[in-house]
């Protein structure tokens, strides 16, 4: 396994053609934005996928298209969009296209595309997850808009996998559409965990057939939900349908060719589609929210949806089923340049709901706004940027400074003040630092911050999904990056 350092667009464009680059390998791109349009033929296996990564997650834009054309590449945490304001200019190949097995996205921002957010056709095994996609498409000579958050057929069968997104506002009106033609089929998708905001979804065969469905946990707000449109022929085989959460539906069909499907535990807000159906329960349209831990972005913790049909100012949210005790930032599903910070200490966090707009579209008009009724937002610590220093409060002052005082042993200590002060550490003396919640992220040890006056030391860390198992792994020597678990600990020990 390789990791490479991409710095520009056209490192990018070479190395996602370049033969030398196999199974295992890491692309990671410097921040900044790359500019173009980009095709990958770069081939991973099963077991060693290629991984494309930022080295900083959220400072990595691709303005333009990218073409995925080879296998078991899993892209990650990348910001997705085209500044191109002409959305007459379109080919069918805009915005994400794939169609080879083994393909990953998670933890994209996608918006502002020509085309779909998503264009995922071909057959196989795949996996779109923890994404947030809007405002994409493409208009016609006459004016009608194309181009939806997902658009995705699998022939040949091999599971699908599209969960726990953030979707909806596209000019095709669609968050997910699942569609068939005469020769491309619907099957193996799971369909589990997502959020659409106004933007309904569709499973659709007007020619091929559905073919073991699993669509699960998902979160619809507004507009309609099609599993089959009544008057579809095609043959509808093994669909499961659980857990939902239909909001202030507009409509709801279900194909009656269905030949096994099973429908149950499903809640409707407010009375109305499907209210009559059989494994559907409608319950009270009241404040309701609902938290969803993210597992495979390296930059966002989870999501957040909460349902106001009374348009508080502010909604209760109780988050500590989700996050541990620090400081996170929710950032807006609908407009993801909107953030607010709050401090996590175990009580419930009154989540403002009157401050958030929908983003501008680029080339058309405002966004669909749904707050403050309906909003989701996705989680992330607010330090996820930048460095962070390990030094002593009382006069360094590096950007995020975390602090070493009280937690050293022996004769050193610290001298000098700002940005010259420096830890000395003599014989049998150690530092150890507070415990950071860095967020699952990369991690950069560089020992001559701390500048140890001469003094040799030794550079350990410890890590851990919470701040328990943190203090309770074992020490590691620091040689190079590691990526975090979530909460870092750092131990500073003279080697004299």
């Amino acid at each position: 396994m390789t990791t490479i350092t991409i710095h520009d667009t056209t490192e990018l464009i070479a190395a996602l053609v370049d033969g030398g680059i196999g199974p295992g390998d890491i692309l990671e791109l410097d921040d900044g934005t790359y500019t173009g349009d980009f095709t990958s033929t770069i081939a991973g296996t099963e077991a060693a996928p290629i991984i494309i990564r930022p080295k900083n997650p959220g400072l990595v834009t691709i303005d333009g298209n990218l073409f995925i054309g080879g296998v078991w590449e899993h892209w990650y945490d990348l910001d997705f969009t085209d500044s191109n304001t002409d959305r007459y200019d379109w080919t069918a190949y805009d915005g994400i296209y794939m169609t080879q097995v083994g393909t990953h996205i998670h933890g994209c921002r996608i918006t502002d595309v020509h085309n779909s957010g998503i264009n995922w056709f071909g057959s196989g095994l795949g996996e779109v997850s923890e994404c947030v996609i809007y405002n994409n498409g493409c208009l016609f000579v006459d004016d009608s808009g194309h181009g939806h958050s997902i658009y995705t057929h699998n022939n040949l069968g091999g599971n699908r996998i599209i969960a726990r997104n953030i979707v909806g506002n596209n000019l095709g009106d669609y968050s997910i559409q699942l569609y068939t033609s005469s020769t491309n089929l619907i099957k193996d998708y799971t369909i589990t965990g997502n959020i659409a905001q106004g933007d309904p979804v569709i499973v659709s065969a007007c020619y091929g057939g559905v073919y073991d469905l699993i669509f699960e946990y998902n979160i619809i707000f507004q507009d309609y939900l099609f599993l089959g449109r009544s008057d579809e022929i095609s043959p509808f085989e093994t669909g499961l349908v659980q857990y939902n959460h239909l909001v202030q539906m507009g409509e709801f069909q279900v194909s009656p060719t269905w030949n096994n499907l099973v429908e149950q535990n499903n809640t409707v807000y407010i009375p109305g589609h499907p209210d009559s159906r059989a494994g559907y329960t409608n319950v009270a349209y009241v404040e309701t929210t609902w938290l969803t831990a993210f597992t495979k972005s390296a930059r966002w913790l989870g999501a957040v949806t909460i349902l106001n049909p009374s348009s508080n100012a502010t909604v209760s949210v109780d988050f500590s089923s989700l996050l541990a005790n620090g400081n996170y930032r929710l950032r807006n599903g609908q407009n993801m340049t909107e953030t607010w910070d709050f401090t996590q200490a175990g009580a419930a966090i009154n989540v403002p709901m009157n401050i958030w707009t929908a983003s501008h579209v680029i080339g058309g008009g405002d966004g669909e706004n749904h707050l403050p009724v309906f909003g989701a937002f996705v989680i992330e610590s607010t330090i996820i940027t930048g460095e962070t220093t390990w030094g002593h409060d009382t006069g360094v002052i590096e950007t995020n400074i975390r602090d070493f005082a009280g937690n050293w042993t022996g004769t050193g200590g610290i001298s000098g003040i700002n940005d010259a002060e420096k830890i000395g550490l003599h014989a049998g003396d150690y530092m150890i630092s507070e415990v950071v919640n860095t967020g699952v992220r990369t991690v950069e040890l560089l020992q001559n911050n701390y500048d140890p006056a001469g003094d040799d030391v030794n550079l350990d860390y410890r890590h851990g999904a919470t701040e328990v198992d943190c203090l309770a792994a074992a020490w590691n020597d620091y040689t190079v990056t590691f990526v975090s678990l979530g909460f870092v600990q750092i131990r500073l020990t003279s080697t004299l």
